[in-house]
């Protein structure tokens, strides 16, 4: 009986916790400087939960291509310019953030590690 009584009532309860779960998700906003094609204070780990808004602000002395593996986001920063990208952290593993480099000629040229994104399971 207190069973039944319970289970009519889960739905309501369910209802009344969406809202918590989505105020569980975060945002990490990252700050990547490139000088060289170097991340300035050398490659790190960001750590971030699945389902948190990821926000990257990359500024670069130089033209580049940044590209953060397994979400195949990329984003191209203009010389001494800046520029941003926005994704859902779904993926849980981690994956590379690289810079596409061009060389001379136009080609390309290497592709440097310039920091580690991390989601974890929540």
């Amino acid at each position: 009986m207190i069973l039944r009584a319970a289970l009519r009532k889960f739905p309501y309860y369910a209802i009344l916790l969406i809202p918590l779960t989505l105020a569980a998700a975060g945002n990490v906003v990252v700050d990547l400087s490139i000088v060289r094609g170097k991340p300035e204070g050398g490659v790190r780990t960001v750590r971030a939960e699945r389902g948190d808004a990821l926000e990257l602000k990359v500024r670069s002395d130089e033209a580049i291509e940044v590209h953060v593996h397994g979400y195949d986001v990329k984003v191209k920063v203009s010389p001494g310019g800046k520029a941003s990208m926005k994704l859902s952290a779904q993926l849980v593993g981690r994956f590379p953030v690289t810079a596409h480099l061009h060389g001379k000629g136009g080609g390309k040229a290497s592709e440097p590690t310039l920091l580690y994104l991390e989601v974890h399971p929540r």
